[in-house]
């Protein structure tokens, strides 16, 4: 017997409804309030941003941040460094995370700009530009006038600064100030940059600012810069600073810049780029931690396995198969992840925790005997074959568009209470 089941739950528990046009000017609100906003759910939620979005407080976010192709989230950190705590980042190839001229002030007309590296102003002459992870540069007719390095390379959490006004035209702001933590993953492909701005007429721009990525593996073939504003008459702002930690930055090939400003007055200087190895736990099966292994699997559960596909056959029983090489087993939660593509033959019978299929995962996971999960079934991309077997689910089951469900004759048992289905998917029984 086939049956058709098309259930949406209500916005919540929605993948795709999380952040919604109706939330995010309800979003931006709260973050308004100059406080940390926590988006926690009793599982990961992951967050898809498909509009131009506006934050500035601390955001913490327990799955994964997508910025989508097309859109840009512009971070205001003019009170100060914002913070996004996330279990995983993704900046889709057309994305931007912007926080571009959203540092210190500008100066007005005649006036000096603001922060630690301001460009000043002086009677009758161009502003001086800022100076941040490289000093500013003078404006014409005004000596001395560019802004003074300062902050530390390997901790950049301070707004660049701005750039001073002249006689005609305003200075530019400075970047703003941006931390990442990242638990698993950050995956760049478009943008991430808090770059100076530039400044008007014959004010002087602003310096690069700060942004610093704290995530255990680092992918990706996006461009990350915290470049310094150009100007005409005006000083050009100095670079701003980038610091990157990670454990593997094997698969990102992407560009970092922290360049002065390309045109204006004075000589600025570009800003610094600092990268650092951290440590981070793999665990095991329960049995320990280590270093990291081939492409990075780091996930700070260790009930949670994370498939590799490393082994010399795609059996889920070969511990090979398995980051720290060692396989599931009773009450277990188990990771399709994008950090391998190798398929999967599915031969544990033991009962596990949850089953996921993470975005980016495009290898094929077949069930070569029935697949008991007291847990969650989530399958977001690639394929899952069932065969012929029994698929027991205590929990919740969330199919996106992105995975192909292949039902074959099998049967799917809801063993639990309350449970939800998420998106669109036929069973064959």
């Amino acid at each position: 017997m086939e049956e058709k089941i098309k259930k949406q739950t209500a916005k919540s528990k929605n993948h795709k409804g999380l952040i919604t046009k109706h939330k995010l000017a309800s979003l931006a609100l709260l973050a308004g309030l100059a406080t940390t906003v926590v988006l926690c759910f009793s599982q990961a939620t992951d967050f898809n941003i498909d509009t131009d979005t506006p934050w500035d407080s601390d955001i913490t976010i327990t799955g994964t941040l997508t910025v989508e192709s097309g859109s840009t989230l512009t971070i205001d950190s003019s009170s100060g460094l914002v913070t996004l705590d996330l279990g995983s980042l993704v900046v889709e190839d057309g994305a931007h995370i912007s926080a571009d001229g959203q540092g210190s002030a500008g100066g007005g007309v005649g006036a000096d700009g603001t922060g630690s590296g301001k460009g000043l102003a002086g009677t009758g002459v161009a502003g001086g530009g800022a100076g941040y992870g490289g000093a500013g540069g003078a404006g014409t007719s005004n000596v001395g006038s560019g802004g003074i390095t300062y902050g530390v390379d390997t901790d950049p959490v301070d707004n660049g600064s701005g750039g001073a006004g002249g006689v005609d035209g305003a200075g530019g702001a400075g970047g703003g100030a941006l931390k990442v933590i990242s638990a698993n993953f950050s995956k760049i492909e478009g943008v991430v940059s808090a770059d100076g701005a530039d400044g008007t007429e014959d004010g002087g721009a602003g310096s690069g600012g700060s942004i610093y990525i704290k995530s255990p593996v680092l992918e990706g073939s996006g461009t990350i810069s915290a470049d310094g504003g150009s100007a005409s008459t005006g000083g050009k702002g100095g670079g701003g600073r980038v610091y990157l930690q990670y454990n593997d930055n094997t698969n990102f090939d992407g560009t970092i810049t922290t360049n002065a400003g390309t045109t204006g007055a004075g000589s600025a200087g570009d800003g610094s780029q600092a990268e650092s190895n951290i440590q981070v736990a793999v665990f095991s099966g329960g049995s320990g931690r280590g270093d990291s292994v081939g492409s990075g699997f780091y996930y700070a559960d260790s009930s949670i396995f994370v498939w590799s596909g490393a082994g010399d056959d795609s059996l889920a029983s070969n511990g090979d198969n398995w980051a720290g090489s060692v396989a599931p087993g009773a009450g277990d939660s188990v990771l399709f992840t994008s950090h391998s593509t190798e398929d999967c033959s599915w031969d544990i019978t033991s009962s596990i925790n949850n089953f996921t299929i993470e975005k980016g995962y495009l290898g094929t996971v077949t069930l070569s005997s029935g697949l008991t999960s007291t847990g969650t079934i989530t399958v977001k991309d690639g394929t899952f074959n069932a065969g012929g077997n029994t698929i027991t689910v205590g929990g919740n089951w969330t199919k996106l568009a992105g995975n192909s469900f292949s039902k074959g004759t099998s049967s799917v048992i809801f063993d639990g209470s309350s449970q939800l289905l998420t998106g669109s998917t036929s069973f064959y029984n």
